[in-house]
């Protein structure tokens, strides 16, 4: 046998052996893990039941863009106070009135706050 063939001999072999370790070692996926891979309708998010935001454009409505809210909860802590709150979300003491109008069933006097109340932290946009 000539040297080129004992080369390409080999590296046939080489070949043969990577691609045999290749087809061993890659995952595959079994009957029962399908079903796994399916997910419930009700774990999709539907638009018509976040707290958006929309902009339209100024030709109709046409929607440009949407801002998803988050539901921001803040449990009130000693020496809070709504200025030190609204400083904290929204880095403006002065916005304590939008954190007011949100809870006025939940806040009875703005100036005396119950630790352990809980306050909606109304989206502000900037």
């Amino acid at each position: 046998m000539r040297i080129s063939e004992q080369i390409a001999l080999i590296l046939g072999i080489v070949i043969i052996v990577l691609i045999g370790v290749f087809m061993s070692t890659r995952p595959t996926v079994k009957e029962n893990q399908n079903a796994a891979l399916i997910v419930a309708e009700k774990k999709f998010l539907r638009l018509d039941n976040l707290p958006v935001k929309a902009k339209t454009s100024n030709k109709g409505q046409r929607v440009t863009s949407v801002t998803i809210q988050k539901k921001i909860i803040h449990k009130i802590l000693s020496n809070d106070n709504l200025s030190k709150i609204s400083n904290k979300y929204y880095g403006d003491a002065t916005k304590w009135g939008k954190i007011y109008e949100a809870n006025k069933e939940v806040i009875t006097d703005p100036n005396n706050l119950k630790v352990g109340q809980e306050l909606l932290i109304p989206y502000v946009s900037t």
